[in-house]
């Protein structure tokens, strides 16, 4: 009787509990830390209390015990109901109503919100006014002065939080609206993460919305992802959302968002060089592959522009009837390798020419309607460094490399299948060895003067183009941020291969 008992109880507790997250537990609009923190703010800046924002939130309080209380009284009618009786339907039906009815009362309390925002924006006003009459009369350490300061930080972040109830209503009203757009209640919500950081409603529908799964609505955002603007999808990133793209021919590509690093460069004065840094500033995050480029999706490219067989023989008798060099250097790093991998649709594409990379690129752009190229050394080292200034994005620990890059002494004397092994922050894999990546810069052992320098492209013209984070045969120095050699860009090598972007318009 005793174990009957607890069995039902402990039921009675994990159906409690999964009911209350399910859809109608959330988190309150207000919650009493920030109505207390609202009150002492207007008390400092001299406005009258919020008593409608105070008499709605009381209400929203009842409503909420009163939901609690239903769902407690569920989840023990559904010990010994089943899911079609009368009583859980009933129960089903209060709760949906008690639903209805908070959502309608944190509507009127955002609405007082607003009739509140009006007056903290015209006070604000005047203690502004009053701040900077101050600050030319009183010294800074003087008590004049830093109560008029006290006041005017009070007065923003009332003003701040404010504004974020705004859009917060602004967004629930398009999420109700008829004419409901995904793209335009992302970007009030994103808007919202800019005001108020970590808010929860905006994460939570952010990040459903952006989660690949068979409903339509996310399939179709998914696919139309390119009409967020930059500051919105940076902003989603900011807050800890993680947003990948699914484009053509199974293309798989992360958000890269704009960024800065600084790096070693040589300054020259007459024959005096001597060491300086340079700081590289991207304005403008962009799409960045997953992966290097497959051999499955570059194969799609040649069977549409080219015979397939004829060049599936080339690569396939060079591969075959290459000598293979066993001959070791001192990192144990082979020199050769007759990877035949046409037989193997996930290793990257090997044998292509910088010429052959921009003209998948411009396939690709054809085929997808978007702009899709390579990305410079400055972006593609921003992308491999995920904002660490250490010689690899995950630190300058040579032994943690084994765990993130194909290379000299793990190769096997081939390229290894993309996505073995683990992915930077920004989720990209393989950044480091496996293959060379072309760049669209033309090199110079010198890329980037000192200073500050923004989104640089690269010499104008040289013989060779850039390549970066070296291969499946390079040594450690060379598979890291910092990485870089070149070769001509009719050069086809068993060790190049490339990764492309996609451009934000």
């Amino acid at each position: 009787m005793l174990n009957k008992l607890l069995h039902n109880l402990l039921t009675a507790s994990i159906i409690i509990t999964a009911t209350f997250n399910s859809s109608y537990a959330k988190p309150s609009l207000i919650n009493q830390s920030e109505l207390s923190e609202i009150i002492a703010d207007a008390a400092q800046i001299g406005i009258e209390q919020p008593q409608e924002i105070i008499d709605i939130k009381s209400q929203l309080d009842n409503l909420e015990i009163i939901q609690q209380e239903k769902i407690k009284e569920l989840g023990i009618a559904g010990i010994t109901h089943t899911a079609r009786s009368t009583l859980i339907q009933k129960l089903n039906l209060e709760l949906a109503e008690i639903e209805k009815e908070i959502n309608r009362t944190e509507d009127n309390l955002l609405k007082a919100c607003l009739h509140y925002s009006i007056m903290i924006s015209q006070t604000c006003q005047e203690i502004e006014s009053e701040y900077i009459n101050t600050s030319k009369t009183y010294r800074p350490e003087s008590n004049e002065f830093q109560k008029i300061k006290s006041r005017l930080s009070a007065g923003k972040r009332l003003k701040q939080k404010f504004q974020s109830y705004q859009i917060l209503y602004q967004a629930r009203q398009i999420l109700t609206s008829p004419q409901k757009n995904l793209f335009d209640s992302i970007t009030a919500y994103a808007r919202l993460l800019s005001l108020d950081p970590g808010n929860n409603e905006a994460i939570e529908y952010c990040q459903e919305m952006l989660k690949w799964d068979s409903s339509d609505d996310n399939i179709f955002l998914l696919d139309n992802i390119d009409q967020l603007s930059s500051d919105t999808i940076n902003t989603l990133y900011n807050n800890g959302i993680e947003i990948t793209k699914y484009g053509s021919q199974g293309i798989e590509l992360c958000w890269i968002p704009s960024g800065s690093y600084s790096k070693e460069a040589i300054q020259q004065t007459g024959i005096v060089k001597k060491k300086a840094n340079s700081e590289i500033i991207i304005t403008k995050g962009f799409w960045l592959s997953k992966y290097e480029i497959t051999v499955g999706q570059y194969l799609e490219f040649l069977n549409s522009v080219e015979t397939f067989d004829n060049n599936a023989n080339y690569f396939r008798n060079r591969a075959e009837t290459e000598i293979i060099n066993l001959k070791l250097d001192k990192y144990n790093c082979y020199q050769t390798t007759n990877d035949i991998f046409l037989g193997n649709a996930n290793k990257p594409m090997i044998m292509v020419s910088y010429n052959d990379a921009i003209a998948f690129c411009k396939w690709l752009s054809d085929l997808d309607g978007k702009q899709y190229t390579l990305p410079t050394e400055a972006e593609w080292e921003l992308a491999a460094r995920t904002t660490f200034e250490t010689k690899w994005h995950f630190g300058d620990d040579i032994q943690m490399l084994d765990n993130y890059a194909c290379y000299g002494k793990l190769s096997q004397l081939a390229t290894e299948e993309v996505g073995k092994l683990k992915p930077n922050l920004y989720g990209l894999y393989d950044i480091y060895g496996n293959t060379w990546e072309w760049c669209r810069d033309w090199y110079g052992n010198n890329p980037f003067s000192p200073g500050t320098i923004t989104d640089p492209q690269g010499l104008k013209f040289s013989n060779e183009k850039v390549i970066r984070g070296g291969s499946w045969q390079s040594t450690p120095d060379m598979c890291s941020s910092s990485g870089r050699s070149s070769a001509n860009p009719e050069l086809k090598d068993k060790a190049i291969g490339f990764r492309i972007m996609q451009i934000m318009k």
